[in-house]
């Protein structure tokens, strides 16, 4: 039996704000729209379709992943969070989850027994369009289960080229999807090499641990040295997550990271705050945007994915 989906949404209100008008003027363009709406304690919000429609963002498709060799530093919620907030923007979205624990795919109430996942599609020459599963309205996945813990043997021991298996995969994507995003294990296998190197962009999360400072290390070398051999051109950027500002290691890691010669020009401005109600909302079977309030989790994953697809910029300069 299917889970429930998930339910996000984004407000009218909101929309306004991104958009520099009145919130009758966005209920105006989404009446013009004509697509149907929900309304709680007089609040409208809409999802992708209206989204799509309504902004007036240009999109350039873009492959995504989220790496780090180690677990636990939230790459799931993070591309989790980064998908829906891009298809609330008016992106259609694929997120594609790597990683055998599948912490993504049970967080979206899907159930992977019958459906193909990653090594189904490479090892059965699975379309990949007809593998991803929708989860919300603008946003689809290619779910993964435990079987996934032979990808990695799979593509060594038949040879498959770690700069193409994936490659053409994704690639084709881009056609359909304006953001692909990713979602690898904590690893530095051939699954994430592939990974690496059918992105346009790598996201190594960083926890305020001793632990998470020497994970990006060892990923940064792992992918600089991927590169060199492939001969690629990879954009690298850090998020910090699991921020506090009420501790002292918060504020020795993240600064850090902001004197590093190199780390520093990839840290991005924004940062995830630590905040239970994330936990919460994935015991819950939900997400932190199927709720209508404003929650200081909503607005930090937000400004985080507004910033990963330059839309800050072209706010600043709109």
């Amino acid at each position: 039996m299917e889970k429930t989906k998930i339910n996000p949404r984004i407000l009218a209100s909101e929309a306004a704000l991104i958009l520099n008008t009145s919130v009758q003027n966005i209920h105006k363009k989404i009446k013009a729209i004509g697509l149907p709406t929900q309304k709680s304690q007089n609040r409208v919000s809409f999802t992708y379709s209206i989204a799509s429609k309504l902004f007036n963002f240009s999109f350039s498709p873009t492959i995504y992943s989220t790496a780090l060799v180690k677990g636990g530093v939230g790459k799931s919620t993070i591309a989790l969070n980064f998908a829906i907030r891009s298809a609330l923007l008016g992106a259609k979205v694929a997120l594609i989850e790597l990683d055998q624990q599948a912490n993504l795919t049970n967080t979206c109430n899907v159930n992977a027994k019958d459906k193909p996942v990653m090594i189904d599609v490479i090892s059965q020459s699975i379309p990949i369009e007809e593998a991803l599963v929708s989860i919300a309205d603008g946003l689809d996945l290619l779910p993964s289960r435990v079987d996934n813990a032979l990808l990695d043997n799979m593509l060594l021991l038949e040879k498959h080229p770690l700069d193409k298996v994936f490659f053409k995969l994704f690639s084709a994507l881009k056609s359909t999807y304006q953001v692909i995003i990713l979602d690898c294990p904590p690893s530095i296998g051939a699954v994430v090499s592939a990974a690496a190197l059918a992105s346009d962009v790598v996201i190594m999360p960083v926890n305020p641990t001793e632990y998470s400072i020497a994970g990006l290390d060892l990923t940064y070398k792992e992918l600089i040295e991927l590169c060199s051999k492939f001969d690629k051109e990879l954009e690298m950027k850090i998020i910090f997550n699991k921020y506090d500002a009420r501790t002292k290691l918060s504020f020795n890691i993240l600064s850090e990271i902001i004197q590093h010669p190199v780390y520093k020009d990839m840290l991005l401005h924004s940062n995830i705050r630590n905040n239970q109600a994330i936990e919460n909302s994935i015991s819950a079977g939900k997400t932190i945007f199927d709720t209508m309030r404003t929650t200081n989790e909503k607005e930090d994953f937000s400004l985080m994915t507004d910033e990963l697809l330059g839309l800050l910029k072209e706010k600043l300069n709109g």
